[in-house]
């Protein structure tokens, strides 16, 4: 019987399903998510050690006017300013008011999608810090038809382990790479009922992170108000057919999952 006790062996057959762990730094580093248990923006802001945002047109957001539905809102972060080292997406609607914290190198383009869960109609902020201190801020304001957070009951049991992430990429005529990655997972707010009235309790990703040729590009902190089956696009800089590519994601309940991928010629 192969003994499971060595870390080698351990390691050994995690990689072969396919269950690798974060980046070393982050397996190693303290859980800690300052933000991620307040209810309101200036909450958050306490939280998160920062001081008062400046409005900025270096920073846009783009959202819907009307979302028909709450659980799946498509936004558009972007930005001109220089610098950006860290992106904060928040909404005072929300049971927690902290989305997520997003972290892009210098590899990445300044323009992240994704979808996120509103509770109802509201203020999105974004904000953003450059590596010169400054915090800057812009809004949007969505009207939301049906709430996102507390969705309709379905009693359709979870997959037993992590599913695949789907990740593509294609190299562009300016020598970078457009990526769409969709990871697969419940994002359980905890505040929804199953059909029976009992509370679902909650169940999201927590931190994921994406490498190029091994070395970070992106890392996220998420929060129970990232959308279902989390799709992100994203854009590389600089990117060669071929290269190498790893996202990487844990859970609250301590699952985690990494999945490659290589960058492929225009289609």
């Amino acid at each position: 019987m192969t003994r499971l006790d060595h870390p080698a062996k351990r390691r050994q057959l995690l990689a072969g399903a396919g269950l690798l762990s974060l980046p070393t730094a982050w397996a190693q580093a303290p859980s800690t998510r300052p933000g991620f248990d307040t209810k309101t923006v200036a909450e958050a802001l306490r939280g998160l050690g920062l001081g008062t945002p400046q409005r900025s047109t270096e920073l846009q957001l783009g959202a819907p006017d009307l979302a028909e539905n709450g659980g799946q809102v498509p936004l558009t972060l972007s930005w001109t300013a220089a610098g950006v080292r860290r992106l904060w997406l928040l909404s005072d609607k929300n049971p927690s008011s902290l989305i997520a914290q997003l972290e892009p190198s210098d590899a990445l383009l300044p323009r992240i999608e994704l979808r996120v869960k509103l509770a109802h109609s509201g203020t999105v902020t974004l904000l953003a810090q450059t590596a010169d201190g400054r915090l800057l801020q812009t809004q949007a304001e969505v009207r939301v038809t049906l709430g996102g957070c507390g969705d309709t009951p379905d009693d359709t049991p979870p997959p037993a382990q992590p599913q695949p992430s789907l990740i593509r990429a294609r190299r562009t005529p300016q020598g970078g790479a457009q990526l769409r990655m969709l990871v697969k997972h419940e994002m359980e707010s905890g505040q929804r009922s199953d059909s029976k009235g009992r509370l679902v309790p909650a169940w999201y990703v927590r931190e994921l992170a994406l490498t190029q040729q091994g070395q970070p590009v992106f890392k996220a902190l998420l929060g129970t108000g990232v959308a279902k089956d989390p799709l992100w696009g994203l854009g590389l800089r600089a990117a060669q057919v071929g290269d190498s590519l790893a996202l990487s994601w844990t859970d609250n309940r301590g699952a985690r999952r990494s999945d490659t991928a290589t960058v492929q010629a225009a289609s």
